[in-house]
């Protein structure tokens, strides 16, 4: 009968470009800027990064190898292999990436020998405590930048979310950052900026106010069937011009169609041309008529009837 509480997912509001751009500016300096070079343009885990062994960074071939994390179990520090398949992965080493561990080689010969062979270690070569590296020594970089202090792991968001910003396919970001599924990286990763939301709204704006090409006028009924008053007297003329208007269709632009096999002649006639000869049609018509009324009364005037009244 209770009703259980709704998982509500931790907030993320990853770094922005600047704000990426503005700590880069303070950790290309530091010690471990490799270290800080990783976790910003690559995004891995940072115990990833604390596990990264010697043998596993080739240097003539720029790649290196993620293939075990370093993490603190009990107390202790240990190595241990990475939770998914998906996580081991090689990724190519970049130009900044390569001229700083190539430093560190260089420097590595004139420093303790680490125990696991690490890449990163403090200054006595034992392995660095994954919260020391999050915490004390990311903030710090963090108050020195000038930046919002995040948590080391929504650095790995908002490296998700500058590949899809720089339209990297979401693939390939899902291969970059060693997820098992697209979908972790897409939904769970990969947040929208501002600026994005504003270019894309601006899109619609642009598209809804272009000028817009006034359509051509729908075929219109050739007689108006209510007059000022608003009643619907209709005369034989005006059903006569309507059943002809209804016999064309119109197929393409300025050019009209005769449906009625006896009207075919007209059909190579413009518009204008066309109504003339309607109308002259319609004025013979009205002729004969008339001629047929004034007939009409003659005879029954000779008959000794009264005059009879057709309406027009």
């Amino acid at each position: 009968m209770v009703e259980a509480p709704k998982y509500k997912p931790e907030k993320v509001i990853p770094w922005t470009v600047d704000e990426a751009q503005r700590f880069w500016e303070v950790a290309k300096d530091h010690r471990l800027a490799a270290a800080w070079c990783l976790a910003l343009f690559y995004g891995p885990r940072r115990g990833e990064i604390l596990g990264l062994r010697w043998q596993d960074v080739n240097l003539v071939d720029g790649e290196i190898q993620l293939i075990q994390q370093l993490q603190t179990v009990g107390g202790k520090l240990i190595v241990v292999s990475l939770k998914t398949d998906a996580s081991e992965r090689p990724l190519p080493v970049l130009g900044v990436l390569r001229e700083m561990l190539a430093k560190m080689s260089d420097e590595r010969s004139r420093q303790p020998p680490s125990e696991h062979d690490l890449v990163f270690t403090t200054v006595k070569g034992t392995p660095i405590d994954p919260r020391n590296f999050a915490d004390r020594m990311f903030k710090r970089l963090c108050k020195l930048a000038g930046v919002r202090v995040i948590k080391f792991h929504h650095t790995r968001h908002t490296a998700a979310s500058m590949l899809q910003l720089l339209g990297v396919h979401p693939k390939v970001a899902q291969a970059i950052l060693g997820h098992s599924s697209v979908t972790t990286t897409q939904q769970y990763y990969t947040h929208v900026y501002t600026e994005q939301v504003t270019s894309a709204l601006q899109l619609v704006e642009k598209k809804l106010q272009e000028t817009k090409t006034a359509p051509a006028d729908e075929p219109r009924r050739l007689v108006d069937m209510s007059d000022g008053s608003g009643s619907r007297q209709v005369s034989r003329q005006s059903q006569i011009l309507n059943r002809l208007a209804d016999k064309f269709t119109v197929v393409k632009p300025l050019r009209l169609e005769l449906r009625t096999p006896c009207l075919k002649d007209l059909s190579t006639d413009g518009v204008s041309h066309r109504m003339t000869e309607v109308d002259k049609v319609l004025q013979d018509a009205r002729r004969r008529w008339s001629i047929g009324v004034v007939a009409v009364n003659l005879a029954v005037k000779d008959a000794g009837g009264g005059e009879v009244g057709l309406a027009a």
